[in-house]
This record gives structure tokens, C-alpha cells and sequence, in this order.
């Protein structure tokens, strides 16, 4: 199925198919723990969309709230989206106390 062509599930509603049928969930790596300064990020998979989403849920350490919420198509722009949302926070936080 092309990306512009529509199909219909047995509900009537409207399914749309982004990943191939042989799209390997197997091969997404598994939830990650990222730190850094007083920040710290998990990269959750969810496995039940095809292709899987890559949420980074970035909190302050010893905090249950969450400061930044994203979500990626790939674990690579995941990890570098965190990464680079982690290196900001840790960054302001250092001239925040700097002051």
C-alpha cells in the first residue's frame, strides 16, 4: 500500500498503514535511561504502533514531574533529540545557579 492510497478496517474507520508488513519490532531497542546534571530521561518504545514511536520523557532528578515530553519516529532522533534537550537543561540550570 502506497502512503496515499486509503483503507477501511472492518469498523468502517479509516486505517492507514505507515511501515511496511514486514516492519521488524524486534530489532527497536528497549527503553533507555539517559543523565545528565541534574536532569535525567528515560526513551520509551511503544511497540503497539506500527512504525513504534520513541517517547523521551525528561525529568529532574528525584521528581515524579515531567519537564519535557517528545516523541520520535527513529531511537536515533530520540537519542539525539535527548541528548541535546538534556545538554540545554543541565546547561541552564548551571547559570541559573551561577547567578
Amino acid at each position: 500500500m502506497f502512503l496515499n492510497e486509503r483503507s477501511y478496517n472492518p469498523k468502517g474507520t479509516l486505517q492507514v498503514d505507515f511501515a511496511p508488513a514486514q516492519w521488524d519490532y524486534a530489532s527497536a531497542p528497549c527503553n533507555t535511561h539517559m543523565t545528565s546534571g541534574e536532569f535525567a530521561a528515560e526513551i520509551v518504545v511503544d511497540h503497539k504502533t506500527r512504525p513504534p514511536i520513541f517517547h523521551s520523557i525528561i525529568q529532574k532528578t528525584g521528581s515524579s514531574e515531567i519537564v519535557l515530553w517528545s516523541q520520535a519516529t527513529s531511537f536515533q532522533e530520540a537519542e539525539d533529540q535527548t541528548q541535546d534537550l538534556l545538554t540545554e537543561l543541565s546547561r541552564g540550570q548551571t547559570k541559573a545557579e551561577a547567578s
